[in-house]
């Protein structure tokens, strides 16, 4: 029992780790089961009621959309809750009323009263639990019309919001209402320092707090140092490679960017921290002009020393795509420029709360910096920057980067060439807000799309590595074939994990809720129905994934019965074959039935279908079933066994595999050829090593007239017994065929154990007659003609 409950700890314990099991949640939804159901239909109509009340006023702040859109969710939750919970309470009411039977017809005799009450009774039982069924989908219903009507109506705010015309950009009176509104901010930003110097208590302008400023900073630059010396010398990139791994290049990328930034970073993250800490005395629009400063400093310092490390111009063999070092640094010079750009833009913004900037400023600050924005943008995103060199080498996970000059690269530049142009028109035109819009946005998703790319690069090189691992090459004896293919399929899942990522990271840039996010992605992999046919993506994936891990140590078990254990036992290779190969098969089928169980399909609904398209089956398939039928009678009653000399349908060979549906020959000029199994019981097969391996060797050879054929008979003979892979019993002879034309013909026939070796030890015993009958005197004559010529008239 201890031993129960300890277990039963640790498991709860680790769910609750992993964020699957919430003892919260689990406990409000025992007191929501707990509940009286018609409270809980009464909290719901309370939450529509609201929902309702703010679709009606047209309040859609935003986190009031999200606070209703939660409400909501929560109510339909509930209602499956209770929905299911009624569905099981009536399910067992139901048994209880089929144990009962049906009720008794009109002229049978009439049942007891007992069983008539029980009757009623659980048939009003099962009407309660239908009406609660009813209202649970009532309730699920108005919670995702609601849902739906307020996200509608919030995304059509949002976007009259973005269509909000401001003052024309170029007039005259705007042109000059900016300029008298940037002289009056411009000096407040001046004054500032005075105004925080005379406000410092006397105590804090003296030696003692400059020295403390200084100090911290000096911590700071000391820190930086030291953390840039360790990053370089530990992950810095070495001269002397020439062609290092992706993984490598990413890691060395990251080093040297944060190696080479950290010093400045840190020197103005130390000001940042005295500038928000307490008795800093840096309140007001002084504190804000230094966070600001801070925070655009650090961004520009950041991108500009990550983007030289990662286009690397002063060591090609490092980059991550071949690009000319010339125009490696053209590129980094820009996006340094559009660093600095956006770095001083936070810190414009972060002090317009406080300078309260007019409404044509605003206009035109937004049309000059959306302008200079976009326009780096559309250089940085032409094709001529990013081409590869022609007769750069390829590798070294370089193809993982997604502009490869290829469509996916060209669509990415091309669609941010339209929005960054679209930018410019809308910021022109006098829809400043829109143009912010897209300009913030595009700038946000690019940085987020190369971050993810280079992540991707690196999880197909892992993908790579582990596709060539000993581990599938030796211990599960993967072929090459089936490990190009699941490392093809690997990637194609990671693909779409990737884009699902981007999808989640950069949908909220553009407006779309991370609310609605969640719910479509969650509808996704917990399931969604088509057609009365439910389709989970996690049930799929789950399957796959217990099917390829049966698969995995089917085929791990596999090899150690072939290489470990039936050797021991002695016997013969086909035997040996046979078993491994069926243990084989018996573990496909249990890893297939187990997946399909895993991702819910009703086995029962599987047999119905295979039996009503059985006979369309059985005409369609008749080939391959026969092939697989004879597959089973060849491991079985084995006429032919892996190692055995054959010859079928003209060809010859050994043996090498035999499956389900074809066999495997291995011809003597090492080709492999696929015989289907129904041609070796439906055709005559020659088997020379069916029984045993002894075989019989035949050597045809002439002589000329005259010879003696007592000596050629004695010379054979000798010969043959002389070679030591003949066997004495049955003891080599030699034949007389026949008269022949131009000689005496004669046969040795002589037997070996080895018939494998038939055709050499012809070789053989040939070379050494050859020899003794020339040294005997023995003529071997070629065959004569007599050509008679008409003489002519």
């Amino acid at each position: 029992m201890k031993t129960r409950l300890a277990v039963t700890t640790v498991l709860l314990g680790a769910l609750v780790f992993a964020g699957v099991f919430d003892p919260r949640a689990a406990a409000a939804q025992q007191v929501e089961a707990t509940r009286p159901f018609s409270h809980l239909v009464a909290d719901w109509n309370r939450v529509f009621k609201r929902a309702e009340r703010r679709l009606r006023s047209g309040a859609l702040a935003p986190q009031i959309v999200r606070e209703e859109r939660r409400l909501l969710a929560e109510v339909a939750e509930a209602a499956r809750a209770a929905k299911a919970r009624a569905v099981a309470e009536r399910a067992k009411v139901g048994g209880l009323l089929e144990a009962l039977g049906p009720p008794p017809k009109d002229d049978a005799p009439p049942e007891a009263k007992e069983v008539r009450e029980k009757r009623r009774l659980y048939g009003e039982d099962i009407a309660f639990y239908r009406n609660r069924v009813q209202q649970a989908e009532l309730a699920r219903a108005r919670a995702g019309q609601l849902e739906t009507a307020l996200a509608t109506a919030a995304a059509r705010k949002f976007v009259d919001r973005l269509f909000e015309s401001t003052v024309n950009p170029f007039a005259l009176g705007t042109i000059v209402a900016a300029l008298d509104d940037g002289r009056r901010m411009a000096g407040r930003v001046l004054a500032a320092p005075g105004a925080w110097w005379r406000a410092l208590p006397p105590a804090h302008r003296g030696v003692g707090g400059f020295a403390r400023i200084v100090f911290v900073l000096g911590i700071a630059m000391a820190l930086g140092w030291a953390l840039r010396r360790f990053l370089l010398h530990r992950f810095g990139r070495d001269p002397a490679a020439t062609s290092p791994a992706y993984a490598q290049r990413l890691i060395c990328a990251i080093a040297e960017g944060v190696g080479r930034g950290i010093v400045p970073a840190l020197l103005f993250v130390g000001v940042l921290g005295w500038a928000l800490g307490e008795g800093s005395r840096g309140g007001g629009l002084f504190g804000e002009i230094v966070i600001g400063l801070c925070f655009g400093a650090i961004l520009f310092v950041m991108a500009a020393a990550l983007s030289r490390a990662v286009l690397s111009p002063d060591m090609p063999a490092w980059q991550f795509r071949p690009i000319d070092p010339d125009r490696a640094v053209r590129i980094n010079r820009r996006i340094a420029l559009l660093a600095a750009i956006a770095g001083f833009d936070l810190f414009a913004r972060t002090l317009f709360d406080d300078l309260v900037p007019g409404s044509a400023f605003r206009t035109l600050y937004g049309v000059a910096f959306n302008t200079a924005e976009a326009v780096l943008l559309i250089m940085l995103a032409r094709r001529a920057y990013w081409d590869a060199e022609p007769d750069a080498p390829a590798g070294g996970g370089t193809e993982a980067f997604a502009a490869r000059g290829g469509r996916l690269g060209a669509g990415l530049r091309a669609l941010v060439l339209v929005i960054a142009a679209a930018s410019i028109v809308a910021a022109w035109s006098g829809y400043t807000t829109l143009g912010n819009y897209l300009n913030r946005n595009i700038l946000a998703s690019v940085v987020a799309a190369v971050l993810l790319i280079l992540v991707r690069g690196l999880l197909r090189e892992m993908v790579g590595r582990a596709t060539r691992s000993p581990f599938l090459r030796e211990r599960l004896a993967v072929s090459h074939a089936s490990r190009s293919t699941f490392k093809f399929w690997l990637r194609v899942v990671l693909d779409a994990l990737f884009l699902l990522v981007g999808v989640v990271l950069i949908a909220p840039l553009w407006g779309v809720p991370h609310e609605e996010l969640w719910r479509w992605t969650g509808i996704i992999l917990t399931g969604f129905t088509v057609g009365g046919v439910t389709i989970s993506l996690t049930e799929i994936g789950l399957g796959v994934l217990v099917f390829l891990a049966l698969l995995a140590l089917t085929r791990m078990l596999q090899r150690t019965l072939a290489e470990r254990v039936l050797p021991q036992t002695h016997l013969e290779p086909g035997i040996r074959h046979s078993l491994a190969a069926g243990f084989g098969y018996v573990g496909i089928v249990i890893a297939a039935v187990v997946g399909i169980t895993v991702l819910g399909v009703d086995l029962s609904n599987l047999a119905i279908i295979a039996g009503a398209l059985s006979v369309g089956i059985g005409f369609g398939l008749q080939n391959i079933v026969n092939n697989f039928v004879s597959g089973l009678i060849l491991l079985i009653e084995r006429p032919i066994k892996v190692g055995d000399w054959v010859e079928v349908g003209g060809n010859v060979g050994i043996v090498k595999r035999i499956s389900v549906r074809s066999t495997e020959i291995e011809t003597f000029q090492r080709a492999a050829v696929i015989v289907p199994n129904a041609e070796f019981l439906s055709a005559s097969v020659t088997n020379w090593t069916h029984k045993d391996r002894s075989g019989r060797i035949e050597i045809l050879i002439g002589v000329a007239y005259g010879t003696d054929t007592g000596l050629v008979r004695d010379t054979l003979l000798g010969l043959a017994a002389a070679h030591e892979e003949v066997l004495v019993t049955p003891g080599p002879i030699v034949l007389f065929n026949d008269f022949g034309a131009s000689s005496l013909d004669f046969e040795l026939r002589c037997y070996t154990a080895n018939v494998m070796r038939r055709r050499a030890i012809a070789s053989e015993l040939r070379y050494v007659i050859e020899a003794a009958f020339r040294a005997a005197g023995i003529e071997i004559p070629f065959p004569q003609r007599v050509v008679h010529m008409a003489k002519p008239d």
